[in-house]
């Protein structure tokens, strides 16, 4: 057998064969690309591959869910009541449509409403996202029989929960409950939720003072941290021991204490935010009050008698008094026979005098207490805003009978706005 050398590839070959081999990678690489993505500028989609994953999201479908919050589920007549349409997402929503039950709609996200029959109402709202996925929700409403645009007779329309007493006080739930406790002026009474005042505008005589000269509050209420809210009283009452505000007259049996009011008060003597005449206990109590008044009255207390005590009040009121005759007008209290422990004013004090009065020497008025007895008390109380009196529209303060009585009390002075703040 005869052996043959092979002979030697050309050099020129080698390199085509690894050209060759590199240039199959690459197609085959290329035609993987095409088949995922596609040729460019077609429109074609293409269909993913067995190991193709889908990452992309549908925002068609939206999980959109509504829920209608409000507080209430129990109102009465002519009560608001504040419904709100929660949803996720919160965002995209394009309509709100909402039904009150009563044949009324609405299409806010938030709405009020109120009643003017008793009955049971089913409210529903449906909303729309702009996906077109609707979502709806229902809230059942139960309204009971009592009109609060008319003024009640409490002997008749009001039965509190409670029976008076210190272990089972009488519950007041709404502005009748508070205007009927006129009729057993010497129970215990507590507040169990903020009282929407604002019904008596529709009364004809308005809020009827708590209490008089002759029939004092001689009761315990306590407001619990609650609220009288837009409370309206107009009692042009004359001299006297009448006093004008949520609770007009108290006597030394009385307690008031842990109450916010607010509102507008007009009288002629006596009148304050809490009180008009104090014979009682008063303490934890604030009034953002608008008084209108011609003597003996303050934003906290028109007139706080001698045993009457008055501790951690603050008043911040808009007081206003026109003055033809002697006139004591405070930021807390007008005229103080009793004690006063703790308590701050920021109310602002605007006195209108009349020509004749320029020169009198009987006319008090202060930041905070307008005439403290010889024989009070006063400790620890601070206002921030000074008085201020006017002639036909001319500040006039500086003139002599701008003042406070002058009786020596302990840590009882005005302050600045940071100092005043850092007492809060």
């Amino acid at each position: 057998m005869i052996d043959r050398e092979l002979p030697e590839m050309p050099e020129w070959n080698n390199k085509w064969v690894k050209f060759l081999i590199v240039a199959l990678v690459l197609l085959t690489i290329l035609i993987g690309l095409v088949a995922i993505l596609g040729v460019p500028g077609s429109d074609e989609p293409v269909e993913p591959t067995a190991n193709q994953t889908d990452t992309d999201t549908d925002d068609e479908n939206i999980d959109l869910t509504v829920e209608i919050v409000t507080d209430e589920s129990t109102v009465d007549i002519e009560e608001q009541i504040t419904l709100e349409a929660a949803t996720t997402p919160n965002e995209g929503i394009e309509s709100y449509e909402w039904s009150f039950g009563d044949g009324e709609t609405a299409a806010d996200s938030v709405e009020t409403h109120a009643y003017d029959e008793d009955g049971t109402y089913d409210v529903t709202v449906t909303v729309e996202h702009e996906s077109g996925e609707t979502a709806e929700d229902t809230h059942r409403i139960d309204v009971e029989g009592v009109d609060l645009t008319e003024e009640p007779y409490c002997d008749e329309d009001t039965e509190l929960n409670g029976d008076g007493t210190e272990e089972s006080p009488y519950e007041v739930e709404n502005v009748h409950d508070l205007q009927c406790i006129e009729d057993e002026l010497d129970a215990h009474y507590e507040l169990v939720d903020n009282i929407n005042a604002s019904y008596v505008s529709q009364w004809d005589d308005y809020f009827t003072p708590i209490g008089d000269g002759d029939s004092e509050f001689a009761g315990h209420f306590d407001g619990q941290g609650y609220e009288v809210n837009d409370l309206l009283i107009e009692d042009e009452n004359e001299w006297g021991s009448d006093g004008v505000s949520l609770f007009g007259t108290t006597s030394k049996d009385a307690v008031i204490t842990n109450v916010h009011v607010d509102g507008q008060i007009s009288g002629t003597y006596h009148v304050g935010g809490i009180v008009g005449y104090n014979n009682g206990e008063v303490s934890d109590v604030t009034a953002e009050v608008k008084i209108n008044a011609e003597g003996r009255s303050g934003g906290l207390i028109g007139t706080n008698g001698g045993d009457g005590s008055i501790s951690a009040g603050h008043a911040n009121s808009e007081v206003t008094a026109k003055i033809g005759g002697s006139g004591y007008i405070g930021g807390l209290v007008g005229y103080n026979y009793g004690a006063i422990s703790d308590s701050t004013s920021s109310s602002n004090v605007v006195v209108d005098v009349d020509e004749d009065m320029r020169d009198s020497t009987r006319i008090y008025v202060h930041g905070l207490l307008a005439y403290s007895d010889t024989n009070s008390v006063v400790t620890n109380s601070y206002w921030n805003t000074d008085a201020t009196i006017e002639l036909d529209g001319e500040d006039i303060s500086e003139e002599s009978f701008s003042r406070t009585h002058d009786t020596d009390h302990e840590d009882v002075e005005g302050l600045s706005e940071d100092e005043f703040s850092e007492l809060e």
